[in-house]
């Protein structure tokens, strides 16, 4: 069963939300508090995870006016940042591509996302960006009580399996030249309807990630392509892009 029950936007209309492209912070930079709190107990990853699920209702959300394949891939392609070996490769798209209140909203899940994939090593607040894509996704979906409770069973989900509470190690080392992410956890774990053990969670998204390589997901790179294999600094793969405000 996927994110996004099949069909869920099949018979929705053109957008009718406010979209002022000068002004875009006010649709997603605020921290709702109790959300928030609930965030901050969840490992990185596993906020990593929620803010991919919230991107792919964003992106639903459009697909019948603009089933754009790049947003599509690039968002799947995030799977590959919790995967071990395997990276999400950069990319930002052309300047002005993404506007209008179809195509601006997938290219700020981008953004959001691009940010998350930027500080995932270096800022502990990696909550704040799953509080962000959910604050776009409520925007432009507006009151879906379908998606609210999929938002709230995944974190009830998370938190049984992906806090910091159940897997410890929350504070770095004082050598670790990153902070801890928390543990491996596949799709299974933010689709609420589906059993769920972390223990089977890399094969799972090993095996997701082999999905969409078949399928032609150029922006997932294997080791030998990022470096890992030959034990270099991961140089060339650059992460992040300017959020848009």
């Amino acid at each position: 069963m996927p994110v996004v029950p099949p069909g869920h936007f099949a018979g929705i209309g053109y957008p009718d939300f406010e979209w002022d492209e000068t002004d875009l912070l006010q649709y997603y930079y605020f921290l709702p508090q109790e959300t928030h709190d609930r965030l901050l107990l969840l490992t990185r990853n596993a906020c990593l995870a929620l803010a991919i699920g919230s991107a792919t209702w964003v992106l639903a959300r459009f697909t019948r006016f603009d089933d754009d394949r790049p947003a599509r891939d690039f968002v799947a392609a995030m799977w590959a940042e919790i995967a071990p070996g395997w990276r999400c490769q950069w990319y930002f798209p052309d300047d002005g591509d993404y506007v209008g209140p179809v195509r601006g909203p997938m290219g700020l899940a981008m953004a959001i996302l691009y940010d998350a994939m930027e500080e995932l090593g270096n800022n502990p607040e990696i909550a704040d960006r799953a509080a962000w894509m959910h604050n776009l996704a409520r925007h432009v979906i507006g009151d879906d009580p379908i998606y609210e409770g999929w938002f709230a069973k995944s974190i009830d989900k998370l938190d049984q399996f992906h806090s910091w509470r159940v897997e410890g190690g929350q504070e770095p080392d004082l050598f670790d030249d990153a902070f801890p992410r928390g543990g491996v956890l596949s799709i299974e774990a933010i689709t609420p309807d589906l059993p769920y053990d972390p223990e089977l969670a890399a094969a799972l998204l090993e095996r997701l990630i082999q999905q969409e390589r078949r399928m032609g997901n150029h922006f997932i790179l294997g080791p030998a392509e990022h470096g890992i294999d030959m034990g270099e600094e991961d140089d060339d793969h650059t992460h992040g892009g300017s959020l848009p405000h």
